[in-house]
């Protein structure tokens, strides 16, 4: 697959945000709900946690009377008294709550389809849960109520500047709501990029055609991001030993930026084990992905003095130029990638007499390694 940012339509930045979002979690085990409220919490979600289901259809009684509505919910298949499906059951006899979309969390229990679809079930999820898995879910619910939800006429707003390409990207990612929203983030900030589903595709991809850089998702099917990077370093070893003798110069490292649900330190400390340059944590921001594309896509070579605008410039005022026109968009019209864009200060690595205006600030979630110099 395929997109370039000239002379096509990017693809649409699907609303999927989960900020803001109220989640109703019903667990008994105090250890397993301390972590899903975490883990929803990393993702700008506002979870209510429960320990049993009486409890919870109590809690949803009272929070319909008061006018408070979740937007889903996830429960566990087996806890004391009400189970997940006799509560679930119960939750939809409730008088004037609203289809709650509801989550089942199993341990190996074979739930038949027509059961599931019957109880307002969207999804049905073994542990152990992976974070991945789970914020796959969750964004395929979001995008699932974004279809379903009233479209408004198209807003008028200033039309995206007709840029040189920055270059061309592999995203690989396996999620097809998570390919749309990074295809249409990459192709506003002007990259073309290509879409591997799994890293098999990726190093088939990266055999055969150059690429700026990898944006890597971790878990996939078939080969997951961990295995694909440490793959493309072995093949990028292997041809500098057998350059090492000859003539031709040594292929230049691929940067390769991992992008993943994950957010513990652990899982920043494999990323970069296996090689992966950088780290980002889902839901991607446009600004921190712009500011790790920067880093290790621009030439880190010195330029040369000379009244020309040098290519390591002209990329970083290309992209905040981008930036600050979807911020526009997003104040002036209600741009649709508005989950994407608020809130979001500019972290690019400028020098200071090319630093756009400051924003309020926010911590980037990366971890990143010290980019290396390129053979010239």
């Amino acid at each position: 697959m395929r997109t370039a940012p000239s002379g096509e339509q990017a693809p649409t930045v699907l609303d999927v945000s989960l900020k803001g979002q109220r989640v109703l979690v019903v667990e008994e085990n105090d250890t397993n709900r301390a972590i899903l409220t975490q883990q929803l919490h990393n993702w700008a979600m506002l979870p209510t946690t429960i320990a049993s289901g009486q409890e919870a259809v109590h809690h949803l009684m009272e929070a319909c009377a008061s006018g408070l509505f979740y937007d889903l919910a996830i429960i566990d298949m087996h806890m004391p008294g009400l189970d997940g499906m006799e509560l679930f059951t119960q939750i939809q006899n409730l008088h004037g709550l609203p289809p709650l979309p509801l989550v089942l969390f199993t341990s190996g229990d074979s739930i038949e389809p027509e059961i599931a679809q019957a109880a307002g079930m969207v999804a049905c999820i073994t542990k152990p849960v992976q974070q991945s898995q789970l914020y796959d879910c969750l964004v395929q619910m979001a995008a699932r109520k974004h279809r379903l939800a009233p479209r408004p006429s198209p807003p008028k707003h200033s039309p995206m500047p007709e840029a040189p390409a920055l270059g061309r990207l592999l995203l690989v990612e396996d999620n097809e709501i998570n390919q749309m929203v990074a295809l249409g983030i990459l192709n506003q900030l002007g990259y073309s990029v290509d879409v591997a589903a799994d890293g098999l595709q990726a190093l088939e991809m990266v055999a055969t055609t150059t690429y700026r850089a990898v944006l890597m998702d971790c878990q996939m099917p078939h080969m997951d991001g961990y295995e694909a990077t440490a793959e493309l370093r072995r093949r990028e070893t292997d041809s500098k030993d057998q350059n090492s003798n000859g003539t031709e110069s040594s292929p230049r490292r691929l940067p390769i930026i991992a992008m993943t649900a994950a957010a513990l330190e652990q899982d920043r400390d494999r990323c970069l084990a296996v090689g992966m340059d950088d780290y980002l944590t889902k839901p991607i921001q446009p600004d921190e992905l712009a500011a790790a594309l920067t880093r290790w896509t621009t030439d880190t070579k010195p330029a040369e003095t000379s009244a020309v605008t040098s290519p390591h410039q002209s990329t970083e005022q290309e992209i905040t130029s981008r930036l600050d026109l979807l911020r526009d968009n997003n104040r002036s019209h209600g741009c649709p990638a508005r989950h994407l864009l608020s809130n979001a200060g500019t972290q690019l690595p400028f020098p200071a007499h090319r630093r756009p205006p400051p924003r309020r600030p926010r911590r980037l979630r990366v971890h990143r390694s010290q980019p290396q110099r390129r053979r010239s």
